[in-house]
């Protein structure tokens, strides 16, 4: 499943949550080039591939909130509007159930929950990249 549409820099934003809810088990939502304001939540096995500049934020966290076994994250940014905000809302990737996803190229800015060994607020530097 792939959406079409620009927030920034004119046109109509996509739903990405609708898509992310539309998107089959299993199923894959290609996220394009833009900043999409969350917050977004996964309760099935998908993968979310961002292309280059896929960004996912949200002023207070969390940001992207993961609640499913068999989720694949994939070329994005996960940003929480200040570096200022603690616990929940300052955390741009929460992880329920120990259901951690398998990533690729994922650059976080604010907190993790929820994943053992990288929880806590990541002030130095300011983007994480596991």
């Amino acid at each position: 499943m792939s959406a079409t549409g620009s927030g920034i820099g004119g046109g109509l934003k996509m739903d990405l949550q609708a898509l992310i809810d539309a998107a089959a088990e299993g199923g894959v939502v290609v996220i394009p080039p833009d900043e999409y304001t969350g917050p977004f939540l996964l309760r099935k096995a998908i993968t979310l591939r961002g292309e280059r500049g896929a960004t996912l934020t949200c002023a207070k966290g969390p940001v992207l909130v993961v609640d499913s076994p068999g989720v694949v994250l994939e070329h994005l940014i996960l940003e929480v509007g200040s570096s200022n905000l603690d616990g929940h809302d300052g955390c741009a990737l929460e992880v329920k159930s120990g259901h951690i996803p398998r990533t690729l190229d994922v650059r976080v800015r604010g907190s993790v929950i929820g994943v053992a060994g990288e929880e806590g607020v990541w002030n130095l530097p300011t983007v994480l990249e596991f």
